[in-house]
């Protein structure tokens, strides 16, 4: 068996002794100069380079993952509406008279208002509550939310729960049953503190879309009060600040109204009480004096009660806007959606970093030769078939198109083949792959007809009998074949068959099905076989099954001079690479060479 001359061996060997050198001295050297501009932008051009690589080999995963997340934010953002501010002012004012500065000691010097405690009773429920009281029995949509199909589905999963939870509480240990809401449950002891009654669903949501949708906030350390209102329409924004101010001011006069009533209920009781004294006893001068006093007070209440004022004024009312929040929904959406999709692709190229780093499929020829310690004969260009008719159309190709890249590659692997051989008679020629579907049928076909272009006989065999793929390419007949010649059935003269478009040679796999691969494949009869074709071809070429699959590839190792272990980009495994040619090299002598094909389809 002829093997690959030394001196190409020698020269690895010396180019990596030289590249432990130049390691060495860089380890020992002394600190590096300072990186120079040049330098960081070949770093940036490599780095660029591994990124459009890696967009080359993933071009499908991360278009696919891209478009996805930016379809899922287009329609997302599309869904958005444009905003509306509006604003009402309010201003805390106490110069009006104050009903409540009765001479009573208790009464007489009341505090000044807080524009914060101002702020948090306008921020208030019952503030709310009044609001919502203006908006009518029928809310607004922005008030009543249709409930999603996931809310409604828990809902009808937890109230189930819920009512099963209260039915086996049941009353109380004592009998008694359970204090229901508005029934005068007590707090502290103090009959007067009521439970309120819980909200209904409408109210409670407009609640939280009033908290959500309002702000409510004091201008610097002045006493200016801003009610800011937010929603999709410019009236019901207007609408609900000037609400909110009108409703403030009607539970600051309810409140003082409520005080005024405490005052007129003591004031009565007051004077009951100096009426029932003044019938009982003899003192009659100060009691009368007592009793006509409070009932001044009282005259003086009753009069003014419809002339209760609010300590804060309106001064400045909400009006309609007419152009939305910055940024509006329309910039928003867009630049919503062009973050999205920058963030989606390089999500999509972290994602392909990571499927290539886990799986370590072979990329590039250097990753190839780094693997197999082989040399590399070629690597053929990328090709994409459509159609079986484009198929046999490319493989037509190479005879034809002079000055195709497809065609070029070929004859690189030919001269290679007869440079690392020293000789234009290679003889018998393994091609094997890991896997099927990785183009051994195609490559050796081509591989075919350009060596006959240069006047080599060549004979192509297909030995894969399970799955036979070169009659179906070329439309020759499968009934006897590579098979035939094993068992005996047939001679040479009787399966060997012409290519339409050259002078090669072909055998099918013949006889699939009629016998079985322990008979057929037998290391005698394949090395038989193989010697008489070398006799009369200079090139034979024998396509192996995939050594993964199929343990016939194995026994036609050692009929073979040299093996073409055919290796597919981002297809073929690294482990898988490795364990197989270990293997091969423990079954035969002969060279082992490999082919780095970027067409994964036929063969």
């Amino acid at each position: 068996m002829s093997r690959l001359a030394p001196d190409l061996g020698m020269d690895d060997n010396h180019a990596d002794h030289g590249a432990a050198s130049a390691d060495s001295a860089r380890v020992h050297s002394p600190a590096s100069p300072p990186r120079s501009a040049d330098e960081d932008r070949v770093d940036l051009a490599q780095f660029w380079s591994v990124v459009t690589d890696l967009l080359r080999r993933h071009i499908r995963l991360v278009v696919s993952l891209t478009l996805l997340v930016g379809l899922a934010s287009v329609i997302g953002f599309s869904k958005l509406e444009n905003k509306f501010t509006a604003t009402a002012v309010i201003i805390l004012d106490q110069g009006a008279s104050r009903l409540l500065a009765t001479p009573t000691p208790d009464l007489r010097n009341l505090p000044q208002l807080n524009a914060d405690a101002e702020v948090e009773i306008l921020k208030s429920e019952n503030v709310a509550l009044r609001v919502l009281e203006k908006l009518g029995p029928t809310l607004p949509p922005e008030f009543s939310p249709e409930p999603s199909k996931f809310s409604v589905a828990m809902s009808a999963v937890t109230q189930p729960l819920s009512d099963f939870i209260a039915s086996v509480l049941g009353p109380s240990n004592d009998g008694s049953s359970p204090a229901t809401p508005g029934q005068g449950f007590a707090l502290g002891g103090t009959p007067d503190s009521i439970m309120p009654d819980p909200l209904p669903r409408s109210k409670a949501i407009g609640l939280r879309a009033l908290k959500e949708n309002v702000q409510i906030r004091r201008r610097a350390l002045t006493d200016v009060i801003a009610i800011e209102s937010t929603f999709t329409r410019p009236v019901l924004a207007a609408y609900v600040a000037n609400a909110y101010a009108a409703s403030y001011f009607e539970e600051q006069r309810s409140a003082k109204l409520r005080a005024v009533e405490q005052v007129e209920a003591m004031l009565k009781t007051r004077l009951s009480e100096l009426d029932a004294e003044l019938k009982s006893s003899g003192q009659q001068l100060g009691l009368r004096q007592d009793y006509q006093d409070a009932q001044a007070r009282l005259h003086e209440l009753e009069k003014q009660r419809d002339s209760v004022s609010v300590d804060a004024r309106l001064i400045s009312a909400a009006r309609p806007p007419r152009n939305p929040d910055f940024p509006g929904a329309m910039l928003l959406g867009t630049v919503g959606v062009v973050v999205s999709t920058a963030f989606s692709f390089a999500f999509a190229l972290g994602v392909a970093y990571l499927r290539e780093v886990r799986t370590r499929r072979i990329r590039t020829e250097g990753e190839l030769e780094q693997a197999t310690a082989a040399h590399n004969l070629a690597s053929i260009p990328q090709m994409k078939w459509r159609r079986k008719k484009a198929l046999i159309n490319l493989i037509k190709g190479p005879l034809t198109e002079s000055g195709s890249l497809y065609m070029e590659a070929i004859r690189k692997l030919y001269y290679n083949f007869t440079l690392a051989t020293r000789s234009t008679r290679l003889g018998s020629v393994l091609i094997t792959s890991t896997e099927s579907n990785e183009g051994k049928t195609t490559l050796a076909l081509s591989l075919g007809r350009v060596s006959a272009s240069a006047g080599a006989r060549v004979v192509i065999v297909d030995c894969n009998i399970r799955e036979p793929k070169l009659d179906g390419m070329l439309g020759l007949n499968n009934e006897f074949g590579f098979t035939d010649l094993l068992i005996g059935t047939a001679d040479k003269q009787h399966v060997i068959q012409s290519d339409p478009d050259s002078t090669c040679k072909i055998i099918a796999a013949g006889g699939a099905g009629h016998e079985s691969t322990e008979r057929a494949f037998r290391v005698e009869a394949m090395s038989e076989v193989v010697r008489k074709l070398q006799a009369d071809y200079d090139l034979v070429l024998l396509i192996a099954p995939p050594v993964m699959e199929n343990a016939e590839g194995l026994l036609l190792l050692g009929s073979a001079n040299y093996v073409l272990y055919v290796v597919s980009a981002g297809r073929t495994s690294s482990a898988d690479l490795q364990a197989n040619l270990k293997h091969i090299r423990r079954v035969t002598d002969g060279s082992v060479f490999t082919a780095f094909n970027v067409m994964a389809n036929g063969g």
